[in-house]
């Protein structure tokens, strides 16, 4: 297959993939949400997981440093719900966002989203160099088709100092490969490949970024949602015990499903808060006649079903598969890891001269 075919497939599959959403629905046939964060929380795996997501999304835009006047980019846009969480936080932001479906653009723009629209591969990003003092991608990088180009795309469009903050399943976790083991999540329309914590560090060195920090999150995050339904109401508990394991070294790693990076590019701290020359970013998505299709098309589509018996099935395997993975690895690395972690502490408290300096929430550095 040549590669613009595989690029066109790789669109198409996206394009198709979206059209079923709840949301997508809901903007297209019921009119705009207000707030698509909240919606995504209140939704997310029957409302689940919400405070996680919540918990997550402030984090990352801790990470990014919001401040007026800055221009950030935001690979995989999607529905457009960090483009307005940003704008809430800090409404002197200057946003741009890129994503590969045209579904989720169009969605975006009828939701009326605050910031410009265009569409692109990540490989290929249609900006010029250090145009833009902030990059953001959240759970994109497992679904490019070369991740070591799109680093290289984020090293070139920042200024010199600028931050990016890119969020990815941790391909490392073991709970994550047994919940794949299980099919739970498996989906075969898209590419979707998580990459582990060695493999995606060495990317972002031969790329030119400096990683500043690596935060592992989510601990047990998709053991949760491979629960039955049934056992739903255990999910918020088990997600307050299992944040402990955020902060063992050894367990984080195998652990932890969701892996945060903060990387900058060199260069002087006091040119990434410069002005970015006005450049042209084109809105490649106002309101036209070809909604009108669309909508018809996504009325007309319906999720894929899937069989109770394979639901059923899944759920046991989970359960069976999932709980001792944990137990294992609980039972094996935890003696180990608190001897590391009193190791830890102790070694930062020599450090500071004998004061002790608390870790922070998201952990250290992995």
């Amino acid at each position: 297959m040549r590669p613009s075919q595989k690029v066109s497939r790789h669109k198409q599959s996206f394009d198709q993939y979206y059209l079923w959403h709840p949301l997508v629905k809901h903007i297209w046939l019921k009119g705009r949400i207000p707030d698509v964060e909240r919606e995504v929380v209140r939704m997310h795996f029957a409302g689940n997981l919400g405070p996680f997501e919540a918990e997550f999304s402030e984090h990352v835009y801790d990470l990014l440093g919001l401040e007026p006047g800055l221009r950030i980019l935001n690979i995989g846009c999607g529905f457009g719900r960090d483009e307005q969480s940003m704008s809430h936080r800090c409404p002197d932001l200057e946003l741009v966002g890129c994503d590969v479906s045209e579904t989720m653009l169009r969605t975006a723009r009828r939701n009326r989203i605050p910031g410009r629209l265009t569409m692109c591969v990540a490989e290929r990003l249609p900006f010029p160099d250090a145009s833009f003092h902030r990059v953001l991608s959240r759970e994109v990088i497992e679904h490019v088709i070369v991740p070591q180009t799109v680093l290289n795309e984020v090293r070139r469009v920042l200024v010199p100092g600028g931050r990016a903050v890119i969020t990815t399943p941790n391909g490392s976790s073991l709970v994550l490969r047994a919940v794949t083991l299980t099919g739970w999540f498996e989906n075969r329309e898209v590419q979707d490949a998580a990459i582990p914590l060695s493999n995606l560090r060495a990317l972002f060195r031969d790329s030119g970024l400096e990683i500043q920090r690596i935060i592992l999150d989510g601990a047990g995050y998709f053991m949760m949602v491979a629960w039955p339904r049934p056992f739903s109401y255990l999910v918020p508990v088990a997600a307050r015990l299992t944040r402990v394991f955020r902060h063992l070294p050894l367990i984080r790693s195998l652990v932890c499903d969701q892996v945060k990076y903060l990387a900058v590019k060199p260069g002087d701290p006091a040119s990434a808060k410069a002005e970015v020359h006005p450049t042209h970013i084109p809105e490649t998505y106002p309101e036209s006649p070809l909604d009108k299709d669309l909508r018809r098309i996504i009325e007309a589509t319906e999720e894929p079903r899937r069989s109770w018996k394979s639901a059923a099935a899944r759920s046991i395997c989970s359960i069976l598969l999932l709980s001792p993975v944990y137990v294992l690895i609980v039972l094996c690395l935890l003696p180990v890891s608190l001897v590391l972690l009193v190791l830890e502490h102790l070694a930062a408290w020599r450090g500071n001269g004998g004061v002790y300096v608390r870790h922070r929430r998201e952990g250290p550095l992995e």
